[in-house]
């Protein structure tokens, strides 16, 4: 979110009062020149000008002008959104949490708020948490996978909906066994409607696949890319770095080299679990903040910033004052 996005003016017609100091300059010194081209010969410019007084006087005149500035700024009302309704927050997109449930993501060796855990419990938290946050700002859909991809909601902007589904993932098992993370990719996407302007997919796994199953999801990623511009990607690697054994026997680790491969296409980003936990989803997604129309602005709580100009003008025209008092008495 930038601040040009962020910001609005209660009174915006007010800014064209910054033009008038320019107006005024651009004025004076025609006027100027034209006095010159009458009085004076143009070979005998460059003994009149002074280059020195030029600067003593824009010295002066800066304090002056950046006061006139902010007060045009003050005027207009600068301000942002301190509460939106929910109504006035259309959806921006479409995005698919894919979940991993194949059995190494029941290792226990994840830790998230401080609390050990096992790492498809570690993603279906940090899922929760980014549903709450982003309310109704994007429509989300549920995809898990294992030997098979299931979807378990497709995009909605119900929060509340989106929370029943996701405190299902706790205790769900996955009815086949294996890791087709190819297929899940292919089938989160067709849930994706291709008319949205963006489409997000974050993918929340451990990477521990076979080399085959690495192969097969790294062209099929290159497919989606290529074949959808406004598709994007994000991995959130869960795990730890080093090998924890399974109750089958079988041991299993995050296999984040991989996964952070996966990333160097420009339109897929890699987080592990705690970059993840500190960053907001419309932060990771990069949103835009929606823009109120302005019959609508009187039902939106507002911060209001004038002040700060208001204060920072002030100061700038006592020190103006003060740079005229010094030169006038160094001038004497």
């Amino acid at each position: 979110m930038s601040l040009f996005t962020s910001l609005y003016w209660r009174e915006p017609l007010w800014l064209l009062l910054i033009l008038l100091p320019v107006v005024l300059s651009l004025l004076q010194r025609r006027r100027l020149l034209h006095l010159r081209r009458q009085m004076m010969d143009e070979r005998l410019k460059p003994w009149v000008e002074s280059k020195a007084s030029t600067a003593a006087e824009l010295r002066l005149k800066a304090p002056f002008i950046a006061a006139w500035l902010l007060l045009a700024v003050a005027l207009s009302g600068p301000r942002t959104a301190l509460l939106i309704p929910p109504a006035l927050q259309g959806p921006m997109g479409e995005l698919i949490f894919i979940t991993d449930l194949s059995g190494s993501m029941e290792a226990q060796d994840t830790e998230l708020n401080q609390r050990p855990q096992a790492r498809r419990d570690a993603a279906t938290r940090l899922a929760q948490k980014w549903n709450d946050e982003i309310g109704e700002r994007l429509e989300i859909g549920l995809t898990v996978f294992a030997g098979d991809p299931h979807h378990l909601l497709l995009p909605s902007s119900d929060t509340s909906l989106r929370a029943h589904f996701l405190e299902q993932l706790v205790a769900l098992q996955a009815p086949t066994l294996g890791n087709n993370l190819s297929a899940a990719l292919v089938r989160a996407a067709q849930a994706l409607s291709s008319e949205a302007e963006v489409n997000y997919l974050v993918l929340f796994t451990d990477g521990d696949i076979e080399p085959e199953q690495r192969r097969s999801t790294v062209q099929t990623l290159e497919n989606l890319l290529s074949d959808r511009a406004e598709l994007s990607l994000k991995i959130i690697g869960i795990g730890g770095t080093e090998a924890i054994r399974l109750k089958d026997g079988n041991t299993t680790r995050l296999e984040y080299a991989w996964l952070r491969q996966l990333a160097e296409h420009p339109r897929v980003e890699y987080l592990n679990l705690l970059q993840a936990d500190q960053t907001d989803l419309s932060q990771l997604l990069d949103l835009p903040a929606a823009r109120i129309a302005p019959d609508q602005q009187d039902e939106v709580i507002w911060n209001e910033w004038f002040p700060l100009p208001l204060m920072l003008a002030i100061g700038a025209l006592l020190l103006g004052l003060w740079v005229a008092g010094r030169s006038g008495g160094d001038y004497a």
